[in-house]
């Protein structure tokens, strides 16, 4: 069955961001055990949870179950809580599985749809909260989820869409909502069962792609897992390049101040489950 999402935009975000930290030291916290996890009925924002080693069951109390969520109809007149002077609105629904946004730097969004297999693009006007434009940007990918924009800075000439399985670029310039050529596949990578979020990231500087690929398994103590990885795919250099794991099929000697194309990678980092990277 198809499952379809809203994507919700909070009003004065910069200003809910910076306010985070100080939320965290002043919102009171549920301290009767009772009540300590709770569920939506007693949730509220700027409410925290105090949970403590106490506050736990012991391991394998019970049997371990898995709940899936269900999208359940919105009920007439339902709004989003927020805090005071902030607001909650829909800005664009049913869409496929969204998973990343990313602004390009003229203010564009980009979305993943990783269930509908497409990058698709929003342009909102100043005041507005309902999109003015949107395309779908790339469409009949397995599983996309990371996006970045190549060079770092206000005039980018390739997105970059990371899927289950390879690294993809697509010619842009500016303002378009649609490449302006056809995709290239920058590197192939793990794929097959477990978590299959690739998130990407570029270095300030431009010359490091940073790819994060998430584990097999939730649970991988006692266990060597197959993937847990962030990469480095650096730039080519005007020399030849020896492979090493993670790198594309074939070395490229472009001179250093191309962008990360047929790359050289290493593994930068390596942790449990489905790591994830930030925008840098």
């Amino acid at each position: 069955m198809t499952k379809t999402a809203t994507i919700v935009g909070a009003s004065i975000l910069g200003a809910l961001l910076a306010c985070a930290g100080a939320l965290a030291q002043t919102a009171p916290a549920v301290q009767d055990t009772a009540v300590t996890y709770g569920d939506w009925r007693i949730d509220a924002p700027g409410v925290r949870h105090k949970i403590t080693l106490s506050d736990l069951p012991a391991p394998l109390a019970t049997e371990p179950k898995a709940s899936r969520s269900e999208v359940a109809k919105r009920p007439a007149g339902a709004e989003l809580k927020t805090l005071p002077g902030f607001a909650a609105e829909i800005i664009v629904s049913g869409l496929e599985g969204p998973r990343v946004i990313r602004f390009a730097p003229n203010g564009d969004l980009f979305l993943s749809e990783s269930t509908g297999g497409r990058v698709r693009v929003l342009r909102f006007a100043p005041g507005q909260t309902a999109p003015v434009h949107e395309e779908v940007f790339a469409a009949g990918l397995d599983r996309p989820y990371g996006l970045a924009f190549y060079p770092p800075g206000p005039n980018p000439r390739y997105v970059y869409v990371a899927t289950h399985d390879s690294v993809l670029r697509y010619p842009y310039q500016s303002g378009e909502f649609k490449p302006s050529g056809a995709a290239e596949t920058i590197a192939r990578l793990p794929a097959g069962a477990g978590h299959w979020t690739r998130d990407l990231a570029f270095s300030p500087d431009g010359a490091t792609l940073y790819v994060a690929i998430g584990s097999q398994t939730n649970v991988a103590e006692g266990k060597t897992p197959l993937w847990w990885w962030i990469l480095f795919l650096r730039a080519p250099r005007p020399r030849r390049w020896r492979r090493r794991k993670g790198s594309a099929p074939a070395p490229n000697p472009a001179a250093r101040s191309s962008p990360p194309s047929i790359p050289r990678g290493r593994t930068a980092a390596s942790m449990p489950r489905a790591c994830a990277t930030a925008p840098a």
